[in-house]
């Protein structure tokens, strides 16, 4: 006689046919409403184990703050940063497949493929410190070309001018930054379960996000909006908020590189 067992874990309904799926380097287009799957489906993961999810977010997060307060702390959370996404995506795949999951699996990327990882953040630090530095030289020049100073840019007759200089700013920002996030979206998950090389990765997880702008713009929505309950949680619904960002490195992953 078989008995449902009441304390087992619940059952992850995510995409279809993962174990029958085989990955495939070249990304594939999805739909619009494939955003809001990623979404449901990370929160299906989280659902599934929510205890080891909210203790590797104060983990996590706590590491991060700590780190913060260190000389050349940025640099070493971007070098842990993406191991421990790797964790996080290691983690989601072996919930959707009904593995069995310890604690100890976040950490799985201080073990395997360390170094791609490591290098990965290092090179994805650079990229924003590149940024960073073009936004600061565009802003100089444009400031020493138009010989205006702070004071002259806050009068009154120039503030329209001031803001077309802030929103040329802010759009220059997105564009140089965006590419280099759409670099380290997929990268975890290609390095640490394919092993593919980290120049690799970035050149497909680029490509992958282009064609599937429509979804991560729906995706992006979605995520903004769950933002409103940590606010009003007073930061307590980061608990989950931020797994779900983690669990969607694996969603998105599963569904744009895994095909039947």
């Amino acid at each position: 006689m078989n008995e449902e067992n009441p304390f087992a874990a619940p059952e992850v309904k995510l995409l279809s046919g993962t174990e029958e799926q085989e990955f495939d380097l070249e990304p594939q287009k999805r739909s619009f409403g494939e955003g809001r799957q990623w979404v449901s489906s990370a929160f299906d993961i989280f659902k599934s184990a929510p205890a080891l999810w909210v203790g590797f977010t104060v983990v996590a997060l706590g590491a991060q703050l700590m780190l913060s307060a260190l000389p050349f702390g940025q640099l070493l959370i971007a070098l842990f940063g993406m191991i421990m996404a790797a964790g996080g995506v290691w983690v989601s795949k072996k919930l959707h497949e009904g593995e069995e999951v310890q604690f100890g699996d976040f950490f799985i990327g201080f073990q395997l493929r360390t170094k791609e990882l490591a290098l990965a953040g290092f090179a994805l630090f650079l990229g924003f410190l590149a940024v960073l530095f073009i936004l600061v030289v565009v802003g100089l020049v444009v400031v020493e070309v138009a010989n205006l100073s702070f004071e002259t840019l806050m009068s009154n007759w120039s503030t329209h001018l001031f803001e077309v200089f802030g929103l040329t700013f802010v759009l220059l920002a997105m564009l140089l930054y965006i590419p280099v996030l759409m670099a380290g979206w997929f990268a975890p998950a290609l390095i640490i379960f394919h092993d593919v090389p980290i120049i690799q990765a970035f050149k497909s997880s680029i490509k992958a996000c282009m064609v599937n702008m429509l979804p991560f713009l729906f995706y992006g929505l979605l995520m903004t909006l769950l933002t409103i309950v940590v606010v009003i949680t007073f930061g307590l619904g980061l608990l989950v908020w931020w797994p779900l960002v983690i669990i969607s490195y694996y969603t998105c992953y599963q569904s744009v590189y895994c095909r039947d």
